[in-house]
């Protein structure tokens, strides 16, 4: 990925990716090592976030649960690595509202919106200030001033 970015750059393009980030496939590796750091149902399993089978993904996705410290290091080594060390200069971000669907958290004393917030802290501490960041699929009505 970092030597992608690199030829976009030496063609004078900002080399920008598009994630979402606070989502996984049932059937990703993320989510089959960690289980824990998802959002769960009022049963205590993952909360199923999203379900489209034209993405080729049978089993949905899941919604990460930033209430979860040890979610939160990921997101942050993973955008750490994303910006600073591949050089991606722009991020789309989508699907954010998935960080704010109701369940159950890890903290069960935050709010959907402080899971969300956490979750965009998160990223834009690890990438810093370089990256131009394009946020999608966000829940305008919650209060996540940063």
């Amino acid at each position: 990925m970092g030597s992608l970015a690199e030829k976009i750059g030496e063609q004078k393009f900002q080399p920008g990716i598009w994630l979402a980030p606070f989502l996984a496939a049932a059937d990703s590796e993320l989510f089959s090592e960690n289980p824990n750091w998802f959002v769960k149902d009022k049963k205590g399993k993952p909360l199923q976030a999203i379900r489209n089978p034209d993405w080729g993904f049978r089993r949905g996705f899941h919604a990460l649960d930033f209430t979860n410290p040890q979610a939160q290091e990921y997101i942050g080594d993973l955008f750490n690595t994303i910006v600073n060390k591949w050089g991606y200069s722009y991020l789309k971000l989508d699907f954010l509202y998935v960080a704010a669907l109701p369940g159950s958290r890890f903290n069960r004393h935050q709010s959907r919106a402080e899971a969300l917030r956490r979750g965009l802290e998160v990223i834009w501490k690890a990438a810093g200030k370089r990256p131009l960041l394009l946020v999608a699929g966000v829940p305008w009505d919650l209060p996540l001033v940063l």
